[in-house]
């Protein structure tokens, strides 16, 4: 069951997400009279008077949201107090549910590392850094991380939606991945044939 501060993260992700796309400006405005101010066309997010937990639980509160334009005299008063729009997006994702992070990166798609995400700024479990350095060496699917550094796919999940979402991670071909299966000693073909001989008699 969702409760009301993971769908309103959801909710939320899915508005930034959109105005990312979407390269627009939008403003929201809560009743307790916090104000977001998310900037896609700049790839920026603008807060005052509330922080990300209230922005979240407090979402299907909002009293007003709208799509500004340049010319709008909002823009002036939020001016130079951005932040990266990646980091509300990574804050948001984090707090998702474990399915529905399991629904963002599923655990057979395969993913390498295209840049190294700011984690002195960012929520992440202790095993972020291992994550990062494995997806930067080679491209893996979240089933083969979990079992080379021996942690739950969980974990793995904590990583891996957020820094997708935030194009840290991108997706490649499957047949990239070294599976399991390779990774196994092969047996060799003299073996094989003495094995087979026995079981003919």
């Amino acid at each position: 069951m969702i409760d009301q501060f993971s769908a309103g993260a959801s909710a939320l992700l899915e508005v930034v997400t959109r105005s990312r796309q979407n390269k627009s400006a939008l403003h929201i405005r809560f009743r307790d009279g916090g104000e977001l101010l998310i900037l896609g066309n700049k790839d920026t997010y603008l807060q005052k008077a509330c922080n990300v937990a209230e922005m979240m639980s407090g979402f299907y509160d909002y009293a007003e949201a709208v799509e500004i334009d340049s010319r709008s005299p909002i823009l002036a008063e939020f001016e130079g107090k951005g932040r990266a729009l990646t980091e509300l997006l990574w804050v948001l994702t984090s707090a998702l549910l474990a399915a529905q992070k399991a629904e963002i990166c599923k655990r057979t798609d395969v993913y390498r590392l295209s840049s190294w995400p700011n984690l002195t700024r960012l929520p992440h479990n202790s095993t972020a850094y291992s994550i990062a350095a494995l997806l930067s060496r080679q491209p893996h699917s979240c089933r083969i991380i979990a079992s080379k550094l021996k942690i739950s796919i969980e974990d793995v999940h904590d990583f891996c939606a957020p820094a997708l979402k935030c194009g840290h991670i991108e997706p490649v071909s499957k047949s990239v991945e070294v599976t399991a299966e390779e990774l196994l000693p092969k047996a060799s073909s003299s073996f094989l044939s003495s094995v087979l001989s026995r079981l003919q008699g």
